[in-house]
């Protein structure tokens, strides 16, 4: 009788318990950080509230963030991009302007612990043409031992200093993307999207691990018909499943709305993506 009893009153104490009061908020006093989004509460961990990390603080003017593979947070600040682990400790910093780079705004990272980031750059041959140019890089931190001060950027868009020119001025790499296998795609724009015969600015390639450029996945010809198709993409989410290239990416349209579109990854029957 008395086990029968206990099984009972088991099966019970979820319906107990759920009937209980809400969880009061009052019990975690005036804490910093603390959120409420209906019954959800976010309560800020870490950093402290009470005492500010200074790998989470005094940045300049943050324009991205990502969790790498390691896993260390990378913050792009300005014209440098921030190490940092999970408590909240600077491992080290990368001044990107030593190089001549300035302004990155998107990153991310491949499986071998490339960064690669879209940022601006000046013109390498000419000392009198001071216009930045758009541009990817790439940042190798396992040959300098993740020390991110010692890693000297390479640079993947322009392919060649002679591509340093006036059109070159009118194009954006605004995104970039890694995926399983080491490939990326940049997401491009730029105003010429209108004669098929010159090629279209906006367009979404694709690289290989080794840098090799592999095809345009999309373009996007037509700005006139932004409500359907992506005038130019402004970020990109890879799957980070294997063996996955689908993309889920945000963008702006002529009309000025933002809309969000995933890419399904197909080949047709030519072996084309």
């Amino acid at each position: 009788m008395i086990k029968k009893f206990l099984i009972y009153l088991i099966l019970a104490m979820p319906f107990i318990l759920g009937c209980g009061d809400k969880f009061d908020l009052a019990t975690l006093g005036n804490i910093k950080g603390t959120t409420n989004t209906g019954d959800t509460v976010y309560v800020q961990l870490s950093p402290n509230p009470k005492i500010a990390e200074p790998g989470w603080e005094g940045f300049t003017n943050p324009t991205a963030i990502l969790m790498g593979k390691e896993p260390f947070i990378y913050v792009c600040d300005a014209n440098s991009i921030f190490m940092i682990n999970l408590a909240g400790q600077r491992l080290g910093v990368l001044d990107l302007s030593k190089y001549g780079i300035t302004k990155p705004i998107s990153i991310t990272q491949d499986n071998r612990f490339n960064l690669i980031i879209c940022a601006k750059c000046t013109n390498p041959t000419s000392s009198t043409d001071v216009y930045n140019y758009s541009a990817v890089f790439k940042i190798d931190l396992f040959s300098v031992n993740h020390i991110i001060a010692n890693a000297v950027p390479k640079r993947i868009l322009p392919a060649d200093d002679n591509e340093f020119t006036y059109k070159q001025r009118s194009i954006n790499y605004n995104a970039v993307a890694s995926f399983s296998d080491n490939s990326y795609y940049i997401a491009r724009t730029g105003p010429n999207n209108s004669d098929i015969s010159l090629g279209f600015d906006n367009a979404l390639m694709i690289y290989d691990k080794d840098d090799n450029h592999i095809t345009e996945v999309a373009n996007f010809s037509d700005p006139v018909s932004g409500t359907v198709t992506p005038n130019g993409i402004n970020s990109m989410l890879p799957f980070p499943k294997k063996n996955n290239l689908d993309l889920i990416v945000t963008f702006k349209t002529v009309f000025a709305n933002f809309k969000t579109v995933w890419f399904h990854y197909t080949v047709n029957s030519q072996g084309d993506p």
